[in-house]
């Protein structure tokens, strides 16, 4: 209750004090003319409160966060990384919770060594238990890792096993579901990763397991989940080929109200192997595309060769909130015909691929939306990003003015995440920025603002809004913590990333150190979950 009544009245505080001080410093301006000069304490205090945006949309929404962040700073001002750091805890700090000295939101530390009792036991045996714990297995920012209703959201160890984790909203405590049924975890947990949760249901979480598409309900926290099967991309008619066995699988896509899921498969290795897009649609059945071959083939919509002559294997997929647009990221092109180096957008259930042409701003990392795409191409100035339709990938809009841009510098990257994204493709994204050079140097101290920052892009011209840093030390031997990979949970109310906290964890194999920095022998700092209340 204390919590929660502290980040009430800290909310409004701040909201009124800020509108206070901008009203004062305007009326004694309005009043004196040009003659009078603020006195220097003043001034100073003005300057501070100018970073708080007090516009019509902070003053008319009650409370900070979605859908318009009126309580996080818009300025552009740089934002060093404290020294020392917030202090976390070591390799024991779950429920941690500390407020970023410069952006003021909240930031709870959602795991820790003790997280999964069993990995310590294992430990003690094998080197290969080792282990942080990251935001997703495959180090996707679009991952939709929340529930519908922040009440429960996923974490994946670096061993393979993804983790249930509870979540009260109001008093931001973790827990863990299914404590009692699975003690020598801590709670639930999937021997496998790449889980995804429902768009419609709380209590439901999908996850592939070799060609069959799983639910688990989670409704009856006495009773241990179990898998209900809901398709098999091999079993089914005119989908995979009979007899299929799957080497690997990309990250799973859940459609609007659970309708679509899409996903790519292999029967011939690991990543970048792939030939086989799939979109099961619930009642209709499967669209497959074969890559290498070009054929399309289904129980829905078109069949037939593809109208482009590219041939390749995948690197990874991605799809709209609907699974009507998969974009196709290729690795090895297989066609006598050279293969352009872009996304490949395919219109499921038909033969249709568009490809984005020469000069269409289509590199960077993106994120999906129902009907539109949006890809951090950094034209026409580094970091920006772009908006288009899939029906017209040349009808492209800037989506942060010029004016309101940070003066970043390569090397700076972002990966993105629209989970919050209801169907209007309107609502902001948010963004996680890294700063690493190509000889793997993180850039510090910050040369610019958004160095290494939680970051909220809306579509109206307001300001990007800055959440908090990552404190990640950008050399940590897992991707996700290295790049500080994170997602927006469904209401757009807390996101969550990966972080090394400057190596401040202690080691993987669960000592306090010393540490060396990259290894992965159980001696690498370790990185851990944390959560965020966005402003």
């Amino acid at each position: 209750m204390f919590t929660l009544l502290r980040r009430m009245c800290s909310r409004v505080l701040l909201v009124l004090t800020a509108a206070m001080i901008v009203a004062l410093i305007t009326s004694a301006n309005g009043a004196a003319g040009s003659s009078l000069k603020l006195a220097p304490a003043f001034q100073r205090l003005g300057n501070l409160f100018a970073m708080i945006p007090i516009d019509t949309a902070t003053l008319t929404q009650t409370s900070c966060g979605p859908p318009t962040y009126p309580c996080a700073r818009r300025d552009l001002r740089v934002a060093k990384l404290p020294e020392p750091v917030p202090n976390v805890g070591g390799v024991r700090g779950e429920g941690t919770i500390i407020t970023d000295p410069d952006f003021g939101t909240e930031i709870i530390r959602v795991t820790d060594v003790d997280t999964d009792p069993h990995l310590k036991i294992c430990a003690a045996q094998h080197s290969y238990c080792f282990t942080s714990f990251v935001t997703a297995g495959g180090g996707s920012a679009y991952a939709n890792v929340w529930n519908t209703n922040d009440t429960m959201f996923e974490v994946t160890s670096t061993v393979g096993t993804t983790y249930v984790l509870g979540w009260d909203p109001e008093h931001l405590t973790v827990s863990r579901p299914f404590s009692n049924l699975y003690p020598a975890r801590g709670g639930l947990s999937f021997p496998f990763t790449g889980l995804q949760w429902s768009r419609m249901n709380p209590n439901w979480i999908y996850g592939v397991r070799n060609t069959r598409l799983l639910k688990f309900d989670l409704t009856d926290r006495s009773k241990a989940p179990v898998a209900q099967v809901v398709f098999d991309f091999a079993a089914a008619k005119n989908c995979l080929p009979t007899g299929f066995t799957s080497t690997w699988h990309s990250a799973m896509n859940v459609g609007a109200a659970d309708q679509t899921f899409s996903i790519a498969f292999s029967n011939s290795g690991g990543q970048e192997t792939g030939i086989y897009v799939a979109v099961y649609k619930v009642g209709s059945g499967c669209s497959l595309l074969n890559t290498a071959t070009g054929k399309v083939t289904g129980n829905w919509g078109q069949v037939g060769i593809i109208n482009v002559p590219y041939r390749f294997t995948l690197h990874n997929i991605s799809g709209s909130r609907n699974n009507s647009q998969l974009l196709l990221s290729h690795n090895k092109c297989t066609s006598i015909i050279s293969c352009p180096p872009r996304p490949y957008f395919w219109r499921a259930g038909t033969t249709s691929i568009q490809i984005c042409p020469v000069g269409g701003l289509c590199t960077g990392h993106w994120v999906d939306g129902f009907t539109h795409w949006i890809n951090n191409d950094g034209d026409p100035v580094l970091g920006a990003s772009h908006i288009r339709p899939y029906t017209q990938v040349t009808k492209i809009s800037l989506i942060t003015p010029l004016i309101d841009m940070s003066q970043v510098a390569v090397p700076f990257d972002q990966h993105m995440s629209w989970n919050n994204n209801k169907g209007t493709d309107t609502v902001p994204y948010y963004s996680i920025s890294a700063s690493i050079t190509e000889a793997g140097a993180p850039i510090f101290p910050f040369p610019a603002a958004w160095y290494d920052e939680g970051l909220i892009f809306p579509f109206d011209g307001s300001g990007v809004r800055r959440e908090h840093h990552t404190f990640t030390s950008g050399r940590n031997q897992r991707f996700n913590a290295k790049w500080a990979i994170g997602q927006i949970s469904q209401t757009g109310r807390f996101s969550i990333f990966t972080s090394d906290w400057m190596n401040t964890l202690g080691c993987e194999n669960g000592s306090s150190g010393p540490c060396t920095v990259g290894s992965m022998n159980g001696h690498g700092y370790r990185a851990d979950v944390f959560v965020v209340e966005l402003k």
